[in-house]
């Protein structure tokens, strides 16, 4: 869940998995920075996930100066992913939802033509439970909070190993992103958010920079004591990584 935004400008707007919605604590910059940002991060998200809630956002009326996307071995990922998608399933009658499915996954007959499978196929994220309370009207679950979601805990952290060994040729989500930020006239900055130093090999990431010079590489940024886990910041070290 997010907050509700129509024709709106944001002068940042940062977009990727929990890696960022756990990273970014926007509250904290809007008082450093003086301007208005918004954090459209999602816990499970890919890129196509990422790219549906960009479309919706700008075809809402809203607008942004710059795009903060983070990159890392989620590039790999060139298939819609079930876990955001079921956020946006409920609204598939939507022209810019509807067209995104049809484009991008191949499931998309079911989805439009049967209701009930829609549902039942994302049940496991939303629950017919939950569906049933936000279609009477009932709070919210989540607090929306700018779209950051605070880790608090911190846990033993682990070796990290999920790198692949090669970047892939192309994300088709991750360009059609640089095409539509290009269109809109809108600054990219590409970005890829701390690992703690236990990950076993950083040569994905600096084979990923290669392809994309311009990333700004932050994976060693942070000391271990600010994780929550391997791959994710607690409070503190998000409130850091955000000054930073």
């Amino acid at each position: 869940k997010k907050k509700k935004t129509n024709n709106k400008k944001y002068t940042n707007l940062f977009v990727g998995s929990s890696r960022v919605a756990n990273h970014i604590d926007v509250k904290y910059l809007d008082s450093i920075s003086g301007v208005e940002n918004l954090n459209l991060g999602v816990e499970g998200a890919t890129y196509g996930d990422n790219l549906l809630m960009l479309k919706l956002f700008l075809e809402n009326g809203n607008k942004t100066d710059r795009i903060f996307l983070q990159l890392d071995h989620f590039y790999e990922q060139n298939e819609m992913a079930a876990i955001a998608n079921s956020d946006a399933l409920p609204f598939i009658r939507n022209t810019i939802v509807k067209e995104h499915f049809k484009k991008y996954d191949t499931q998309f007959n079911a989805y439009y033509y049967y209701p009930f499978y829609r549902y039942q196929s994302a049940d496991f994220k939303i629950g017919f439970r939950e569906f049933f309370m936000s279609a009477i009207n009932k709070k919210p679950r989540i607090d929306m909070n700018y779209g950051y979601i605070p880790k608090f805990e911190k846990s033993d952290l682990t070796v990290y190993e999920r790198f692949p060994n090669t970047v892939t040729e192309k994300n088709v989500f991750v360009e059609e992103i640089i095409d539509l930020c290009m269109e809109r006239k809108i600054k990219l900055i590409l970005f890829c958010a701390p690992f703690c130093s236990y990950t076993k090999d950083f040569t994905y990431i600096h084979k990923l920079k290669i392809k994309f010079p311009l990333l700004n590489d932050y994976s060693t940024s942070i000391k271990d004591s600010d994780f929550s886990n391997c791959s994710h910041l607690n409070n503190n070290g998000a409130r850091i990584f955000t000054h930073l």
